[in-house]
């Protein structure tokens, strides 16, 4: 069949160059590898809080129970070293705090807290209110650490953003450059021989797709094996869902890449758009950080651009069981880009 005359041709040239096979299997895992160490959320130490305690009653006992189960180590001492936390609390009656001598908490932070100290800062407060509540009170006061009408941020961290996000980005970067050696062959005659053969231009356009697909499903197999097995990510509640969605994007931009090739007559001048397009648009997608981090007119640019949808697709269905109703517009979008990208070839390789 001529489809797969023209599939077999692309996938043996494509298989004997070296820097491709370095660049779609060793590239993403030596990315993921790093990135994933440097991001990786790393559990520190809980800060000792310096109890300074000048209560004749039962507050400080309180308090330094109260700190005890929060994980926090507490030490009494008469001064407290300047660079610790630090709570004071003022000579009182027994057993309680009165108005006009309060407890007094003492915090060392900077104008602008870490997020560590809020976290510290919103426990000692929580702790100090749990002090108004005489002991045995069935009216004690409940404090929540979040918001029930705040929509959640799906940010993640470390491998479990690693691992798809460079996924998204090498799988693009070698569909674009693989696309783009069509300028290659109409430069060398291959692709004029191509397409006054039988096979047309749909079957070359359909051959090349299917051997980037195939590339593309490779690379999607090692990086997923190596993320679960060595890096231990989460994978998908419905994996079916997620290789048919990354199946879909590389299918888009695949005849993206086709397109690039048919529209650039100089090979290096469409090998050089494909990467830089690649290194440009990534960071404004979210693959080197979190677009939830991002500006609200950066957002926007990521909502706009088929990496930014492809990332937080991939990234709800892995860390967060997106289902189908979650990536219905995304995958309607790259239906609608393979449709532009492969009319739009189609045409312009008429006139070669």
């Amino acid at each position: 069949m001529p489809i797969l005359a023209v599939f077999w041709n692309d996938l043996s040239c494509y298989l004997r160059d070296k820097p491709a096979l370095f660049w779609t299997f060793a590239g993403p895992i030596v990315c993921i590898t790093l990135f994933g160490y440097l991001t990786q959320p790393q559990a520190g130490r809980a800060p000792t809080i310096a109890l300074i305690d000048r209560d004749t009653g039962a507050v400080g006992e309180r308090l330094s129970r109260t700190l005890d189960a929060l994980g926090y180590k507490v030490h009494r001492m008469v001064t407290g070293d300047p660079n610790e936390w630090r709570v004071e609390i003022q000579r009182d009656g027994p057993g309680s705090t009165s108005r006009s001598q309060p407890v007094r908490m003492t915090l060392q932070g900077g104008a602008q807290e870490s997020a560590q100290e809020r976290s510290v800062r919103f426990d000692l407060e929580s702790a100090l209110a749990q002090l108004s509540v005489p002991v045995g009170s069935s009216g004690g006061i409940e404090i929540s650490t979040g918001r029930s009408n705040a929509a959640p941020q799906h940010v993640t961290r470390g491998f479990q953003r690693t691992v798809p996000a460079y996924l998204i980005m090498f799988l693009t970067l070698n569909l674009l450059v693989a696309g783009a050696n069509l300028a290659e062959d109409r430069e060398n005659g291959r692709l004029r021989r191509m397409l006054t053969s039988p096979a047309g231009r749909p079957s070359v356009i359909l051959g090349k797709l299917l051997a980037r697909l195939t590339v593309g499903w490779t690379q999607m197999a090692l990086i997923f094996v190596t993320g679960i097995v060595v890096f231990r990510v989460t994978f998908a509640a419905h994996p079916v869902l997620l290789i048919a969605f990354l199946s879909l994007y590389a299918l888009a931009i695949g005849a993206v890449g086709i397109l690039i090739g048919a529209l650039f007559r100089d090979p290096d001048q469409a090998h050089t758009f494909a990467i830089w397009a690649t290194i440009v648009l990534a960071p404004l997608s979210g693959i080197s950080w979190p677009v939830e981090t991002m500006a609200p007119p950066l957002r926007l640019v990521a909502d706009c651009l088929p990496m930014g949808w492809a990332m937080r697709a991939a990234n709800a269905m892995m860390a967060f069981n997106a289902g189908p109703a979650e990536i219905a517009w995304p995958s309607l979008a790259l239906v609608g880009l393979f449709i532009f990208s492969f009319t739009l070839a189609s045409a312009r390789l008429r006139g070669n």
